[in-house]
């Protein structure tokens, strides 16, 4: 129930005032990392936001920036057609005349069906969403294959955005690729299927340097806990006009800075609209090419991040992603956030759905503070109701119409009071009101097939009583912060191959669909249903798909990433079963290399278990 000072509180929220800060805040430009546009658009948001706060600073942080010319593609016979495109960002340069040819989904199947004539060709490829799981790796694995083999250049398009647009996307591989809209695709397979050879020509120049990016910092401090600090995030970096990604999550945070100018919190809240968010790394370098603002922040601010005694804590992280466009939010937040989150949305009328992260976390600046230990809510646009689809933003996301006319003040409106709202609750209560019940909960799931499983179930229990035993506040709040650090770090932690971050069950489907295709086998002797099987484990395709050359060198970015290092990733590699599947082997030889994986599976979880459990026994 929203108490009445809570009420007078959101009642200073409006979306037509958020409506106007986005129209401030974009402009008829690409903000990309590091750039002139980007560093003049840090400035915009600093000096939107320094009349709500005490202080407000530009930090900067090292990236790659890269400097384009527009892409050119057109048909040069048997006709000519210019094909509207963009140079893919973090691509390579190049310009020449070639072949084209269709390589559908680019797998290394279909590059095999077309054999040598794929060298000094140009290919058109369809490529997933970039929300689906795995499809940073797989986007680019399709291009290394192209690369690989000889092709001249890479082009593609993504189903699912309107069909006339161009979707911005960091392809990360120095190799010319160019993406064009889902109509100029049919129209090139709709010539290549009227003649027998069709030629276009190319051109690209992408140029990188080094370059800084800046977080802009606001700082509100608390009156009793200045040394507590609740984080409010966003970033302004940007593809096209971004008025949803993600100038109006940005609007929203202005609206909630007005609300504790007015009424002092009495924690800290410290604002931070990030750069580099979309992207920053060199291209070629590392998965993920972005997050590099908010990586940067949270390796300067490690230490302050993760302090856990002597009164000084950080206790939350809210991130907004594309809150200007529906007033349909999706709260996804770690487990001890659920229930305090859950209350605020029924309060606000039901208009939010709050759920645990599934295993694949929105790709967004919380990620940095939530592979810390810290408490995180990541907020952005539902899936439609009924139908479960995702949200029909996706169809215009990254293009250039994400502008103004996508932008709903109501949407802003409720998406500022829920931050508002659950910001003032976390700086309300004496302790935060995390719920250890649902965060213990969460920790044992899955936790069967580990041998020392009752030991950390008892140790959670254990762990979870002291916290309720302490003597003062501060012995509370630091048996609950390394707690909950602690779980944090482990419950997402063991991480199978691919980003984001996979729940540690992950594992567990990954071991039983082994056993599943070991017995389809054995049992009925299927192996394209046992390859299936297989292929739904979580980024398991990328091994059937691409030549063993290229999931290494996928492999060696990933592990290059900072980020990725916070992390207890393993690599467990299916490249052999699923080409014994293929090459439809005896029963015999195929069951024995499954049991070996299974085993490696096991042997993995099992010391990961143990790790937790130490971590555990640590506190």
């Amino acid at each position: 129930m929203i108490s009445s000072f809570e009420r007078e509180m959101l009642a200073g929220i409006s979306g037509e005032r958020a409506y106007q800060y986005v129209a401030q805040l974009i402009e008829l430009t690409n903000r990309t990392a590091g750039s002139k546009a980007e560093a003049e658009g840090a400035n915009k948001v600093k000096e939107m936001l320094s009349p709500f706060v005490d202080e407000c600073e530009l930090e900067g942080v090292p990236v790659t920036t890269y400097f384009k010319r527009q892409g050119q593609l057109e048909v040069v016979s048997p006709s000519k057609l210019v094909i509207p495109c963009e140079a893919a960002p973090l691509s390579g340069s190049g310009r020449g005349e070639a072949v084209l040819l269709d390589v559908g989904d680019g797998t290394k199947e279909a590059y095999e069906r077309l054999g040598v004539a794929v060298q000094s060709a140009a290919l058109l490829a369809t490529t997933p969403r970039p929300t689906v799981a795995a499809t940073f790796e797989t986007r680019i694995g399709m291009c290394l294959e192209a690369r690989n083999r000889g092709a001249k250049c890479f082009i593609f398009h993504i189903p699912q955005s309107d069909d006339e647009l161009i979707a911005q996307f960091v392809m990360n591989v120095e190799f010319p690729t160019f993406i064009i809209s889902n109509h100029s695709a049919s129209e090139l397979r709709k010539l290549l299927s009227q003649h027998k050879e069709v030629r276009v020509k190319f051109e690209s120049f992408l140029e990188q340097a080094d370059a800084t990016t800046y977080n802009v910092v606001g700082t509100i401090t608390g009156s009793q806990y200045p040394e507590e600090v609740i984080y409010l995030t966003s970033h302004h970096d940007t593809w096209y006009y971004g008025a949803n990604d993600n100038n109006a999550s940005t609007a929203c945070l202005l609206e909630v800075a007005r609300i504790f100018n007015r009424h002092r919190p009495r924690h800290t809240i410290r604002l931070v609209v990030f750069g580099s968010e979309e992207s920053g790394a060199s291209a070629g370098a590392v998965i993920p090419a972005a997050l590099q603002g908010s990586y940067g922040y949270s390796e300067r601010h490690r230490a302050e991040l993760e302090r856990i005694s002597g009164g000084k804590y950080t206790l939350c992280d809210i991130n907004g992603e594309i809150l200007g466009y529906t007033s349909r939010a999706q709260v996804m937040c770690s487990p001890e956030m659920v229930p305090v989150c859950m209350q605020v949305a029924q309060d606000l009328g039901g208009y939010a759905r709050v759920e645990e992260p599934p295993p694949q976390w929105f790709w967004s600046d919380h990620l940095c503070f939530h592979t810390l230990g810290i408490p995180a809510v990541s907020m952005g646009p539902a899936s439609d109701l009924g139908t479960n689809r995702r949200s029909s933003f996706f169809n215009i996301y990254h293009t250039g119409h994400d502008n103004m006319d996508a932008i709903n003040p109501t949407a802003l409106a409720m998406n500022s009071s829920f931050i508002a709202l659950l910001a003032y609750r976390m700086d309300l209560t004496e302790v935060p009101p995390y719920s250890l019940e649902v965060l213990a909960s969460a920790a044992v799931r899955n936790l069967e097939w580990l041998p020392n499983m009752d030991r950390i179930a008892t140790l959670l229990r254990q762990k979870v009583e002291n916290c309720y035993r302490a003597k003062n506040r501060e012995e509370r709040m630091t048996r609950i912060l390394k707690l909950v650090s602690a779980i944090n770090r482990n419950i997402y932690g063991f991480v199978v191959w691919t980003l984001p971050v996979h729940k540690f069950d992950f594992i567990s489907d990954f071991i039983g669909k082994l056993r599943d295709a070991r017995s389809i086998i054995e049992i009925d002797g299927d192996f394209d249903r046992a390859r299936e099987v297989l292929r739904t484990i979580g980024a398991a395709t990328l091994y059937d798909d691409f030549t063993s050359e290229v999931v290494t060198e996928i492999d060696g970015m990933e592990n290059a990433s900072g980020l990725t290092s916070r992390f207890s990733r393993c690599w467990i590699d299916l490249r052999d079963i699923f080409g014994t599947l293929r090459e439809r082997e005896t029963p015999e030889k195929i069951v024995p290399r499954i049991e070996a994986i299974s085993q490696q599976a096991i042997k993995m979880a099992t010391d990961w278990g143990v790790q937790y459990e130490q971590a555990l026994q640590s506190l």
